[in-house]
């Protein structure tokens, strides 16, 4: 039997339309996409999770009876418009762990950066508008804590747009430095055999390959990264 594991791409801002009014938007690979409240229910309940086809279906119509939003159609007909806008990917596999290879190795890790101001302005706002207590919104100004092999990708994703491929070869080969893309292209691919394509599935079977795996499926489910195509 196939598993299948789905996720999101892209990230939730608000725009202003031409009266002024904010409307909800998802901005993948430098475009907006508007979604039906549906296909929002979908992208939100896979942004920051990992799910199978059973999981999400789920999910998806408990949220639709949450909010009060029977649709006519089904699960699967949202899952298949946002794989076709590229805002859900999904991967699959005989295993779970095939599964999450095939989900994450073809994807780019973002790391998610937030200044002091940043998390100054929503430290007030929860504190002072939202009236959390303290000893809650006083973690904002913690440092996340990363084992081994987190600190690893993250000093790596933090220097240059590398895919989970990339990154089981970074950490297999002991590259430490891809500042630039010429040192990223003298490391990575300095053979006639390996391509952007190919590069997960060449590594599939390395030591290092499910121990990144792991941790970049932990950083994500944290909050730390975002996938991009």
């Amino acid at each position: 039997m196939i598993m299948t594991f789905y996720t999101a791409i892209g990230k939730y801002e608000f725009r202003k339309d031409k009266d002024g009014n904010k409307l909800p938007v998802i901005l993948a690979e430098e475009k907006d996409y508007a979604l039906d409240i549906w296909e929002m229910i979908l992208w939100s309940s896979l942004i920051w999770n990992i799910h199978t086809h059973d999981e999400i279906t789920k999910i998806f119509y408990q949220k639709e009876r949450e909010v009060h939003v029977l649709g006519e159609l089904s699960c699967e007909t949202y899952i298949d418009r946002l794989e076709n806008k590229g805002l859900v990917v999904s991967g699959h596999g005989l295993t779970a762990v095939d599964a999450l290879h095939d989900l994450l190795s073809k994807l780019y890790v973002i790391p998610i950066t937030a200044n002091f101001f940043t998390r100054g302005a929503a430290f007030l706002h929860l504190t002072l508008i939202k009236q959390i207590p303290y000893k809650v919104t006083k973690h904002i100004f913690d440092k996340p804590r990363f084992d081994a092999f987190e600190s690893k990708i993250m000093k790596l994703v933090g220097q240059n747009r590398l895919s989970v491929g990339e990154l089981i070869k970074c950490i297999e080969c002991g590259i430490v430095d891809v500042s630039t893309n010429d040192k990223l292209m003298d490391s990575l691919y300095d053979d006639e055999i390996t391509t952007y394509k190919n590069i997960g599935t060449l590594f599939r079977t390395c030591d290092s390959c499910n121990p990144v795996l792991e941790a970049v499926a932990t950083l994500y489910l944290n909050k730390h990264i975002l996938f991009e195509r």
